[in-house]
């Protein structure tokens, strides 16, 4: 007989979005030019970025009605959202993001593909494998660092009285 899946329990995207902020911003503080230690911290600072962007996407699937799991997948949750809400975000992706990808990509012949669906693919699993970049250094792949920034405003222009608390 098969088990009946229990009803999770309602998250308020609300809280999601809060916690999201102060990643985000614990990161941005690493990595500010004021820190003479952030290339020291560049890993941990790409850990708090990938945990940032998984919070902010599970803030919009839960904004969309939609249930969430503990996945940290980025690009699996990325696929849930909805297609308009996707478009959205690859449209200032491709704007803001990708350009400065493109010509670090020019520059250093970086080979990790630029556009936003595949360079969620590539960094799917950053919040893991950065933490444990020690097991397998080759694995540590992260450039979404434009990523949070983009869906904290998305979610801001939905509900623009969120402000308050970013």
């Amino acid at each position: 007989m098969k088990r009946k899946k229990k009803p999770s329990k309602l998250i308020d995207p609300r809280n999601v979005f809060q916690l999201a902020c102060k990643f985000a911003a614990t990161e941005q503080y690493v990595r500010s030019r004021d820190n003479p230690k952030a290339g020291f911290m560049a890993s941990p600072s790409m850990v708090l970025s990938a945990f940032a962007i998984e919070l902010f996407l599970k803030c919009l699937l839960l904004l969309e009605g939609k249930e969430i799991d503990r996945i940290h997948s980025l690009n699996v949750l990325y696929r849930r959202l909805s297609h308009k809400q996707k478009r959205r975000i690859e449209e200032v992706w491709e704007q803001e993001a990708r350009p400065k990808l493109d010509e670090l990509r020019r520059k250093f012949g970086l080979p990790h593909p630029t556009d936003l669906p595949n360079a969620l693919v590539t960094c799917a699993r950053a919040f893991e494998h950065m933490r444990y970049g020690y097991e397998d250094p080759e694995r540590q792949v992260f450039y979404l660092g434009e990523l949070p920034t983009i869906l904290w405003r998305i979610i801001l222009d939905i509900l623009p009285e969120w402000v308050e608390e970013a």
